[in-house]
This record gives structure tokens, sequence and C-alpha cells, in this order.
């Protein structure tokens, strides 16, 4: 979603009309209506306080993709919890010998500790 997307969808989730929020940041009715168009783009004092309102990171209304950063860390957290998985057991199994039934006892544990879908 682009910022003038957010601005007008967040504004509309306040119950707030372009005025209402021209009135609050001090700006004209069509300042506010040209940044929902994209016609022109908010100062950074402006961003400050609509994130405030919105209670939104000014991060959030500018990435476009905030999204796919998040999608990008949650799978950045579990390749590494896997790579972790993978290490712990690969030290395990070389400082321990154990007996067959053991290890398919840990191997089940293990699958389940880390789940590879």
């Amino acid at each position: 979603m682009s910022l003038p997307e957010k601005l007008a969808s967040l504004r509309k989730q306040k119950g707030l009309t372009q005025q209402n929020l021209a009135e609050t940041l001090n700006v004209s009715r069509q300042a506010v209506s040209r940044w929902e168009v994209g016609a022109a783009v908010p100062t950074t004092d402006n961003l400050r306080v609509l994130s405030e309102l919105y209670s939104v990171s000014v991060d959030y209304l500018l990435s476009d993709n905030a999204t796919e950063s998040l999608k990008s860390a949650k799978v950045q957290i579990i390749l590494c919890s896997l790579l972790l998985c993978k290490m712990v057991l690969v030290f395990w199994t070389a400082t321990v010998t154990i007996p067959p039934k053991m290890a398919v006892s840990f191997t089940k544990f293990a699958v389940q500790l880390c789940p590879m879908n």
C-alpha cells in the first residue's frame, strides 16, 4: 500500500474527515487531499504527528513494502532456528554415543522442536 492510500485509509479508520484532520494538523483541507491523492507529501513534522495520531510508525507510513520486510524477517528467524537445531543435533550426536532406541526418540524430539514445514 502506498503512502497516499495509507493516509486515506488510516484517516477513515479514525473516523476523521479531511477537514477534521486539517484542523488537527493546522493545514488546509486541500493539503490533506493532495497527500491522499499523491500530489504532495506531508512534511516531516506532519508525518511524525500523523504517525502518533494513527498509532503507526513513520517507517510504516513511508514504506511500501512493510509487509514484505516483516515476512522476510520471519523467514530469517525460522532459518536461523533450523540452523541452530541442526548444529545442536550434529554436536550432540558427535559427542555422545547413543543406543538406536534413544537415537529414534531424539530424532522425533528434534523434528518436533524444529519442524521442516
